[in-house]
């Protein structure tokens, strides 16, 4: 008897929800007022929820032995209007309650199957509906084959206004995805996603507020599920072209965001990654900090001994950092005097003096790299200097100077 009643009560509402739809949708065709149908149909959503969400409390049943014939004609029932509701989207309120209302694992209903056929996930992702992508991948049933999961998160990463919010949905829910199996093959697809990321700026587009935590979680995952680097040149067209991650991050200014690759990634991977140009003008993060005129970024790039070789060394189109430094004519007086300092030889100059969040944070950097290094900088050849020297040295009073809670 239950099992009827509920087939009724489902029967009733998408039957008369799909006719209120193609009502709506012949009136606005032929430019006719549509505010009352409009509201009777949101109203109308929302009651549909209420009551099977009332019938599903009052009536607990395990629908889990539900015959095939019953489970195959209620599966049938739903599956237009779930087609419906993600052509709709989630920005209505009443949609994604009804949405979720109906994804309740209490149903006896092929979710899963109707989503995967049906491609109702693509389709979600194409309109930047992150909402109802999360609710569809939270489901148990859902077995994605691997091409339509790669699809899936192709689209989402590619979405022109909802890339990070999307980024945030596979992250959450990477097992779903089985993102360690398509590491390779969206190897590309995040690299790309990853350079428009740390080149974005924090406006008020959707997710910008989440770009720096999106950018954290995947450099947490770069060595596992995620295929990133620091050092891979962007291909896409534009100013930014050919530039790295690391490369572009100094050009724009970002600090906060590069204090973020100091603390999640590889000390060595980081080092590393500071003396690679880009692959257009040869220009080193150094270089590109320097045109960005950005005293922080300087400062915190001439601690490593590698970069501060470079600073005569290295030649790019535009020359080398001591050439570029004293040609641009308004870099600050500050700049030209740490670099030109340390492009002499000073090993660590007083004028390096750096504030006590910038120490804290490169502190645990520099630490850790003591014991991570490669065959290009082996340790004589001083690719990282000694922390405790560096902090407490009497070479530099300033920095030996820092109060308690700072050292």
């Amino acid at each position: 008897l239950e099992k009827g009643e509920l087939e009724l009560l489902i029967e009733k509402w998408v039957n008369s929800l799909l006719d209120l739809y193609l009502l709506i949708d012949a009136k606005s065709a032929a430019n006719e007022t549509i505010d009352e149908d409009v509201q009777t149909y949101s109203g109308d959503k929302l009651m549909f929820a209420m009551q099977l969400s009332q019938f599903k409390r009052s009536n607990p049943t395990n629908y889990a032995n539900t015959g095939p014939a019953t489970r195959g004609r209620m599966t049938a029932l739903i599956r237009p209007f779930l087609e419906l509701l993600v052509r709709d989207g989630d920005t209505n309120r009443t949609n994604m309650t009804l949405m979720n209302t109906l994804l309740a694992d209490s149903l006896p209903i092929d979710f899963g199957r109707v989503i995967e056929e049906d491609k109702l996930m693509n389709d979600a992702a194409v309109d930047g509906s992150v909402s109802y992508v999360d609710a569809f991948l939270s489901r148990t049933d859902l077995k994605l084959a691997p091409e339509a999961a790669a699809s899936l998160v192709t689209i989402g990463l590619n979405n022109p206004s909802k890339q990070i919010l999307f980024a945030e949905c596979f992250l959450r829910r990477e097992f779903a995805l089985d993102m360690m199996a398509l590491r390779e093959d969206l190897s590309t697809i995040w690299q790309e996603f990853f350079f428009r990321c740390v080149t974005r700026s924090q406006d008020g587009s959707p997710g910008a507020s989440q770009r720096n935590y999106v950018v954290q979680t995947m450099l947490g995952r770069m060595g596992s599920s995620i295929g990133i680097s620091l050092t891979v040149p962007s291909h896409v067209e534009g100013e930014m072209q050919g530039h790295t991650p690391v490369t572009a991050l100094c050009r724009r200014g970002d600090v906060e965001l590069f204090q973020i690759i100091l603390n999640k990634c590889d000390p060595q991977q980081v080092a590393e990654s500071l003396v690679v140009p880009t692959t257009g003008d040869r220009t080193t993060p150094l270089i590109n900090s320097i045109l960005a005129n950005d005293e922080d970024a300087v400062r915190l790039l001439l601690q490593f001994s590698n970069v501060r070789d470079q600073i005569r060394l290295h030649r790019s189109d535009m020359g080398t950092a001591e050439d570029v430094v004293e040609r641009v004519l308004a870099t600050e007086e500050i700049i030209v005097e740490m670099v030109l300092d340390c492009g002499a030889g000073g090993e660590t100059p007083d004028v390096l003096n750096m504030t006590c969040s910038t120490l804290g944070q490169l502190a645990s950097v520099l630490d850790h790299s003591m014991s991570i290094r490669s065959p290009l900088y082996p340790p004589s050849a001083g690719l990282l200097p000694n922390t405790s020297d560096f902090f407490h040295s009497p070479s530099s009073p300033s920095i030996g100077l820092l109060s308690p809670e700072c050292s």
